[in-house]
């Protein structure tokens, strides 16, 4: 090719990326950033999101960072608190312990296998086996959180089709002593009174080498709504006769949380550290949020009582050698969960019974082990090598008992066991190259080989996830990239319907995107446009008898869009930001629909709004000669209408009862967060209101079989509180 050739070709190229960039240009949140030493500037941030530490502004990636001063700002202490900040993020909460996480449009239904999006606490994966069963982690005393939006399979492995999400906790310091409490009280609109109370303490037990972190929590969640649970005294008679009302039970939504965190650091030489740390965290849930009336009232044959219970201990070992890092991580976890359901002798064919109880007990436990090499930072070619190995095991029993009113007795019903076993080896590489001064060209890949075996049956499955990048920096505040990458999620066993296995499904990502930091930091853009071809996607069906449900494979869906996320600070004290992301995702092929509902090409994938947009800002200044801080914040967010279920408008007969719509089609809500916060020293005073407005509006609906209503959940009402925290 002649020079000018050469020349036209990289104008062209240059062109395109500024015009990603341009159309990346909008002000976002200060989620992207950490609050500057400077007055109205940014500070530089670094995530270890690729397994290395890099300056965010150079990472070729669509990342999120939340820094503890913005969740500070914004009054964000769980994940679906946070989520109003990060562009191509929907998090669903269904109760404590119970978080449904969509990145991207990847949105599969709640009752299928692995969670399709990856979560971290630190090393220690904990992607949960159920969509909407993510364990909650409490965001007190945590450095970041860092959201990568897009398949990661190259470095996080099964589980991570639409993303990842670490948080990064403060990790011990063996220099000086330091602790922390923040104790909080609120009211919800039309509701009970709620509390929290956290505290932590770094204690330096050998001076610049051995320090123990002890963070515990202790919350409990008010509750909104009212339960007016229903008796049936006598089971022959037919509805609505048959009922009467037993109990009203206020606020009945209520939850205790207790957590403690403990993190031992080890670093006999400069270059070798050592990290232990044990979290425990015990939910216990009165009954779930649904509420068949309303927002405030629900009626139900009983309450839907749970506990979770989770142990994570974890072991990491890190020796920085001259030329690379060697680093070994090992995490051993436990979750216990059981659940109660009362549910109609109907189902059930009986007239004897008045109701019967469903219990769902299941214990969880994991081995992981990760070993890997990272090279430094500094020569024009940087790898990451490593290997991979994880064991679990899950026990999941479903039993009833039923009330039979004629012997005044109880009598079993029916009981099912599962035990499985899962296996999963990898080896994962990745290397970028200095091709030129100004282009990067990043390489990776993983293997793995996963198995699950639930006696006598056995599957397995082994395959690649690749990943090609290319990153172009134009100066020394703009970068392009453009990204292919790959997610997978393992198979499973359908235990009491459909066919026996079905098949894992797979993600690849097409993506383009820019990001921009200007020369006096104060101005951070970025944005990406996307594409994501997902194959042999999982979902739910019903079984012929309408009782049970089962995994079963669609051909194919896609899901396509762009998110935008910038923020910009001013030098008298303001600063302001906004984000956005716009997402089309659909099955491109038809599936099957048992119930007679809409599942044809162009069926739109359930809990994906097309857009959700969100607007931040603040105001820091002093009082009082600087003898005092005021920080004002506050953030507007929408989020765009949604369906709840796949299969769409098929319909389900119950003798007796009537004839029910499945899924609900949700509509559009905003919602508002103020917050302002007196300063002194290290004490603070905080007044804040959750849900400005109070928007009652339902983010997600129950499962099947609504007989009092469609069971719906609903953002918590307005809510305002005061809190006040010290440091030492």
């Amino acid at each position: 090719m002649s020079r000018v050739g050469l020349n036209t070709a990289s104008m062209r190229a240059r062109r395109f990326w500024l015009a990603t960039t341009a159309l990346c240009a909008a002000m976002v949140p200060a989620s992207a950033v950490r609050a500057a030493d400077a007055p109205g500037t940014i500070e530089t941030v670094v995530v270890t999101a690729e397994k290395r530490a890099e300056d965010l502004k150079d990472v070729p990636a669509s990342i999120s960072v939340l820094s503890d001063r913005y969740l500070s700002q914004i009054g964000a202490d769980s994940l679906e608190t946070l989520a109003n900040s990060v562009p191509g993020v929907q998090m669903q909460s269904f109760g404590p312990g119970q978080t449904r996480i969509t990145i991207r449009g990847i949105s599969p239904d709640e009752q299928t296998g692995v969670t399709a999006v990856s979560y971290y606490l630190d090393e220690i994966p904990i992607t949960a086996s159920a969509q909407r069963s993510q364990p909650e982690v409490w965001l007190y005393d945590v450095d970041q959180v860092e959201v990568l939006r897009g398949p990661q399979g190259t470095l996080y492995g099964e589980g991570a089709m639409g993303g990842a999400v670490r948080i990064i906790t403060n990790k011990p310091n063996t220099e000086e002593f330091q602790a922390s409490a923040r104790a909080q009280v609120y009211s919800v609109e039309n509701g009970g009174i709620g509390y929290k109370v956290d505290g932590m303490a770094n204690i330096p037990i050998v001076s610049d080498m051995l320090a123990l972190r002890v963070v515990v929590e202790n919350r409990f969640n008010a509750g909104w709504i009212d339960n007016t649970i229903i008796g049936i005294p006598d089971p022959s008679l037919s509805p609505p006769s048959r009922y009467v009302v037993s109990t009203v039970d206020k606020d009945a939504n209520s939850a205790h949380n207790t957590s403690v965190r403990a993190a031992l650091r080890f670093t006999p030489t400069e270059n070798f550290t050592i990290d232990a740390q044990f979290i425990e965290n015990d939910i216990s849930s009165r009954t779930s949020s649904i509420g068949t009336v309303d927002a405030y009232h629900n009626t139900d044959l009983g309450l839907r009582p749970t506990t979770d219970v989770s142990e994570l201990a974890n072991l990491t070992a890190t020796y920085n050698f001259d030329a690379f890092t060697v680093t070994s991580s090992s995490s051993y976890t436990v979750r216990r969960t059981n659940a109660s359901l009362y549910q109609e002798p109907i189902l059930l064919g009986s007239t004897a019974i008045s109701t019967f109880q469903e219990l769902t007990p299941e214990t969880v436990k994991t081995f992981t082990q990760e070993v890997r090499a990272v090279s430094a930072s500094d020569q024009p070619l940087r790898w990451t090598i490593g290997a991979y190995y994880r064991n679990g095991f899950d026990n999941s029993t479903v039993s009833a008992t039923g009330y039979v009113p004629a012997l005044t007795t109880t009598v079993p019903l029916f009981g099912f066991s599962t035990a499985a076993n899962y296996n999963t080896y990898a080896v994962f590489g990745q290397a970028e190259y200095d091709i030129l001064p100004d282009l990067t060209a990043i390489v990776g890949a993983r293997w793995f080989h996963e198995s699950q075996t639930v006696a006598p049956q056995h599957r397995s499955t082994d395959g690649w996830t690749p990943l090609v990048t290319l990153r172009k920096r134009f100066n020394d505040n703009l970068i392009g990239y453009a990204t292919f990458s790959e997610g997978y999620r393992p198979g499973g066993f359908n235990a009491y319907a459909g066919p026996t296995t079905y098949a894992p499904d797979k993600t690849k990502n097409y993506e383009v995107g820019a990001k921009y930091v200007s020369s006096d930091n104060r101005l951070s853009l970025s944005g990406d446009i996307f594409y994501i071809d997902w194959s042999n996607m999982q979902f739910t069906q019903i079984d012929s008898g309408g009782f049970f449900t089962f995994v079963g494979n669609a051909n194919k869906a896609s899901s396509r869009g762009f998110e935008v996320e910038g923020t910009f600070h001013w030098d008298n004290g303001f600063w302001g930001g906004v984000n956005a992301s716009f997402t089309s995702a659909h099955i491109d092929t038809p599936v099957v629909a048992n119930l007679g509902g809409k599942t044809s090409a162009g069926t739109a994938l359930p809990a994906v709004p097309p857009y959700k947009m969100s607007l931040s800002g603040g105001y820091n200044t002093t009082l009082w000669d600087g003898e005092y801080g005021l920080e004002l914040s506050g953030i507007i967010s929408v989020v765009g209408p949604q369906h709840t279920k796949l299969e769409q408008g098929g319909t389900f007969t119950l003798p007796g009862y009537g004839t029910y719509v499945i899924g609900t089609q949700l509509q559009a809500y905003g919602s508002a967060n103020l917050r302002a916060t007196i300063t002194r020293d290290n004490y603070a005073a905080s007044l804040f209101v959750n849900n400005v407005w109070n928007s009652l509006s339902p983010i997600a609906d129950d499962n099947f079989f609504p007989t009092f209503g469609q069971p719906l959940y609903y953002v918590q009402p307005r809510t305002i509180g005061f809190e006040v925290s010290a440091k030492w």
